[in-house]
């Protein structure tokens, strides 16, 4: 069994009956690159020590991972899809962190990017989990995020930050 201390932070969408229908967790801030599940999917792959390298170079200024974001089939599916970006901004807000990474296939791609998410271009896409995908990483840097995601969806980060730094205290 898998315990839940890896993870630092856990979103859930939730419908009017209060049924779970989406989620994206947050673990970190790391202290290795060696903890980002990243590596995995480039294990024996092309890229494999670039990734470890912007990694490595962003941990002094805190790095978080995205991972697991899904959604349930039906009507919701595509408004919680367009939710599940705008977590970076509260999880850099309640870690501390300036940096958020995430791995994505080509699909979701556009979508991680209204948020602000970038492709790192120069590191080549990875066969993960197998052949029928190409996962690219994506970062998310606090500095930017401003100039980076897309107006609308920034207006909409700030006040989801705002409305949940409000009511929540972290550690109670």
């Amino acid at each position: 069994m898998i315990g839940g201390d890896t993870t630092a932070l856990f979103y859930a969408a939730l419908d009017h009956t209060g049924t779970v229908v989406g989620g994206v967790r947050a673990q970190g801030p790391y202290i290795s690159y060696h903890q980002s599940h990243a590596l995995l999917e480039w294990a024996g792959q092309p890229g494999l020590d670039l990734v470890a390298d912007s990694i490595g170079r962003r941990l002094p200024e805190g790095v978080v991972e995205m991972k697991t974001a899904w959604t349930a089939p039906g009507s919701t599916a595509a408004t919680v899809a367009s939710l599940l970006p705008r977590t970076a901004l509260p999880t850099m807000h309640f870690t501390g962190a300036r940096f958020i990474l995430a791995t994505a296939a080509d699909h979701v791609l556009r979508r991680w990017e209204m948020s602000g998410g970038r492709v790192a271009e120069h590191i080549p896409p990875s066969p993960y989990p197998n052949d029928k995908y190409r996962t690219s990483l994506m970062w998310w840097d606090r500095a930017r995020l401003h100039l980076d995601a897309e107006p609308e969806v920034y207006r909409k980060m700030l006040r989801d930050t705002a409305a949940v730094a409000d009511s929540v205290s972290v550690g109670d």
